[in-house]
């Protein structure tokens, strides 16, 4: 577990609380990344008047390339007018303004992130301590939606993650370079502690 620096494109913060609670106006100091140690927690206040998205994000290379590069969407700039009342009356999606940063599962080469709710099959993944899993090879149809249930039997964290061979050849890569480092919250991957299990669909 290591320090997690945030840091949001685009705008400067105040630090306005931590662990303690609140700071007072005094004792605020200005940031444009906030370092949070593992278990802390950090309240920043910020005058968002910048249109557009924002990139947030890990302040750290491997965290940008990973899963921690994320974006902000803000209504900036946007006319909400009557927004509230589409909401409030009724399931018309079609109606309410979809935000361009909001996509779709991104369909990859070996599938695409399910819906739980259309799972076929599900196929216990068995995982030990000799870094085998089992079964090591599976068979399915074009359209089925499975769910991987990763079952951790060892004493150590281990991991699940999908992909083509070379994504596979570059993740280990970053693994023995950033061993402890990487966090796992894409839906083709998952980390299971040791006696526990995670799901893929």
């Amino acid at each position: 577990m290591i320090n997690h620096p945030i840091h949001i494109h685009g705008v400067e913060c105040e630090v306005t609380g931590t662990d303690g609670g609140s700071v007072r106006p005094e004792a605020r100091w200005p940031e444009v990344t906030v370092d949070i140690a593992v278990g802390q927690m950090r309240q920043i206040e910020f005058l968002a008047e910048e249109e557009g998205d924002w990139a947030m994000h890990g302040h750290k290379s491997h965290h940008t390339m990973g899963a921690m590069g994320h974006g902000a969407p803000t209504p900036i700039g946007v006319d909400h007018r009557g927004l509230v009342q589409r909401i409030h009356h009724g399931p018309q999606g079609h109606d309410i303004p979809r935000h361009p940063s909001a996509q779709p599962p991104e369909q990859k080469p070996w599938g695409i992130a399910g819906d739980p709710a259309r799972v076929t099959r599900t196929v216990e993944i068995r995982m030990d301590d000799d870094m085998r899993i089992r079964p090591d090879h599976l068979t399915m149809r074009e359209g089925e939606t499975l769910r991987l249930r990763a079952v951790n039997r060892g004493r150590v964290m281990h991991e699940l993650v999908l992909g083509t061979p070379e994504e596979l050849a570059a993740h280990a890569e970053l693994i023995k370079t950033h061993a402890g480092m990487v966090e796992h919250h894409d839906p083709h991957m998952a980390h299971v502690p040791p006696r526990r299990r995670a799901d893929l669909v």
